[in-house]
Order: structure tokens, then C-alpha cells, then sequence
């Protein structure tokens, strides 16, 4: 999302937010391989890019 605003004729300012995981859903890793195991083809962890939401927030001066 953003606005802008004009200051003037040749300045402008934005300020804008962006939102990233916004539904803060996991991303999971792949399932385990090692046959002949318990934990054959059982999800265990999430991926280390996971984090939680991410927000955003810029003010941009264009001229």
C-alpha cells in the first residue's frame, strides 16, 4: 500500500508499507528420506527463511 503526496510541482512524497507472511503460514521443510527409520516421510521443522510477519515501512522524496 502507499500515498502520495505532492509538496509542490516537481516534489513529491510517498510513504508506503509493505507486508510480507501476512498470514504468517509456515513453509515447511522436506520430509526425512533415511528409510527403514521412525521418522521416514514425517515433516519435523520449518524452513530457516520462515520468520514470522514482516512489515515494511518506507517514505520516499521524489524530485
Amino acid at each position: 500500500m502507499h500515498k502520495r503526496w505532492a509538496l509542490n510541482e516537481r516534489w513529491n512524497l510517498q510513504f508506503r508499507t509493505d507486508f510480507f507472511n501476512l498470514p504468517n503460514r509456515p513453509f515447511f521443510s522436506n520430509p526425512a528420506t533415511a528409510r527403514g527409520g521412525a521418522g521416514f516421510g514425517r515433516i519435523t521443522s520449518t524452513q530457516p527463511l520462515s520468520t514470522g510477519r514482516l512489515l515494511q515501512l518506507s517514505m520516499r522524496l521524489e524530485f
